[in-house]
């Protein structure tokens, strides 16, 4: 059974093919012939058949798959880098391996033969009511297709619906955020061993034990790999074929959403706004020791605006990933009643990191000049 771990998704993201994509090809084209065998016999799909949402009562062309994903293209468009739609591709890739997506063989071959290549793209990645990213997977199925490629019946569901869209940007900033968390931790490090120790005085909480913080940031990455690589080791689409004692059925099902990937995600968000926490009082620790360690009051002032500096990044941060997200939806006339909130998560999570990156540029440049004795050395 084709199964994916993180390292082979780490190595994806870098551009590499997995083996299971193209091993899988021929799965995929046997599992299209059934899909197609159902729906000639005079079977009915969503999305293969019919128009989608509450619209689904209404019949559909082969023709006017490309009309079925123009009308899910909404939104406020930006550019967005080649790793985002790159850790995007990678996990559909995954997905649709799994069989069960019913996508047509071209389709799949165009999306596996277009991997790696980098364009430049237009998503709006806040179009997320969170019942499904589809308007989302939709600007990611016209940057890696294009605007001139012909849908087979069915492709377009088959590409839009699924939960890959925030498990694949949690892929793509992966590296970033280790590499983040491996920075704060050797800066607080380099921090707690220049706090000098005081008799009968405790340390602050921050400084005497980093041992919860590093618990807490390991546990957080740890959940963080765990929910991608359960998204990339399921179908995910809606509608799913399965065989039965009558035949094969299309299975109309919910894998668009996964409060595992939102969970992981609030999960993280919290993990940042403890480490934002702990930055800000170490920089107020060490800014304290520091401008009072020397005599020269100028080289003491040269320490005293980093604690307030810090403070502001902590307070951006802390306001930022306030955890409130609504679960309950009613759109297309009330059938996508309940949402799973990842997108909005992340991108609250996506939105903060560069200013954990400023606050964690700000302690090491404090370290920096407690060693210098102020922004230049001086003699």
């Amino acid at each position: 059974m084709t199964s994916y771990g993180i390292s082979a998704l780490a190595s994806a993201l870098e551009g590499n093919i997995l083996y299971q994509w193209r091993f899988s090809r021929a799965n995929i084209e046997l599992a299209r012939d059934d899909v197609d065998a159902y729906i000639d016999s005079g079977g009915h799909a969503y999305g293969f058949s019919t128009f989608l949402g509450h619209l689904d009562r209404h019949a559909i062309g082969e023709a006017e798959s490309r009309e079925l994903l123009r009308a899910h293209l909404v939104g406020v468009p930006s550019n967005v880098p080649p790793e985002i739609i790159r850790g995007i591709t990678v996990i559909k890739l995954c997905q649709l391996t799994h069989g069960r997506n019913g996508i047509s063989p071209m389709a799949y071959n165009r999306l596996l033969e277009s991997f790696g290549t980098e364009v430049d793209s237009l998503m709006d990645l806040d179009a997320s009511y969170g019942s499904g990213d589809v308007v989302c997977a939709a600007w990611w199925s016209e940057a890696v297709f294009g605007p001139e490629f012909g849908y087979s019946r069915g492709d377009v569901i088959s590409l839009i619906n699924g939960h890959f869209v925030v498990p694949g940007l949690m892929l793509s900033i992966r590296g970033y955020l280790y590499g983040l968390f491996g920075r704060a931790g050797d800066v607080l490090a380099e921090v707690v061993a220049r706090i000098p120790a005081v008799d009968n005085v405790q340390r602050p909480v921050s400084v005497r034990d980093l041992k919860p913080l590093i618990s807490r940031l390991e546990s957080s990455l740890a959940e963080y790999d765990k929910s991608i690589v359960l998204e990339a080791n399921r179908p995910s689409g809606n509608p799913l074929f399965y065989e039965t004692n009558r035949g094969l059925r299309p299975t109309s099902n919910s894998s668009f959403l996964s409060f595992e990937i939102s969970g992981a995600v609030s999960q993280m968000c919290d993990s940042v706004r403890i480490l934002s926490t702990y930055l800000r009082s170490m920089t107020l620790a060490l800014g304290r020791v520091l401008e009072t360690s020397d005599r020269a009051a100028l080289r003491g002032a040269y320490f005293v605006q980093f604690p307030k500096v810090s403070k502001a990044y902590l307070d951006q941060i802390q306001s930022s990933l306030v955890d409130s997200v609504n679960y309950s939806q009613s759109e297309s006339v009330g059938i996508e009643d309940v949402g799973d909130g990842a997108l909005i998560r992340f991108r609250r999570l996506q939105g903060a990191l560069p200013l954990l990156e400023k606050q964690i540029s700000l302690l090491e440049e404090l370290v920096r000049r407690g060693d210098t004795g102020g922004p230049e050395s001086r003699e």
